[in-house]
C-alpha cells in the first residue's frame, strides 16, 4: 500500500504523503498536515 499512496504525491503537491496509521505511530516526532482520506487500488476503504 506504500507505494499507492506515494503515488499520490503529484496529486496533493506534496513530498511526503503517509498513512493515518503510520502517522499515530510517528507523528510526535514530526509536524504534518492532515490531508482528505482518498481511495487507493487494492482498498475498499479510503486511508
Amino acid at each position: 500500500m506504500a507505494s499507492r499512496v506515494e503515488q499520490r504525491n503529484k496529486e496533493f503537491q506534496s513530498n511526503l504523503l503517509v498513512t493515518e496509521a503510520a502517522y499515530g505511530k510517528v507523528g510526535h516526532r514530526f509536524q504534518g498536515q492532515a490531508m482528505e482520506a482518498v481511495l487507493v487500488k487494492g482498498r475498499a476503504e479510503p486511508v
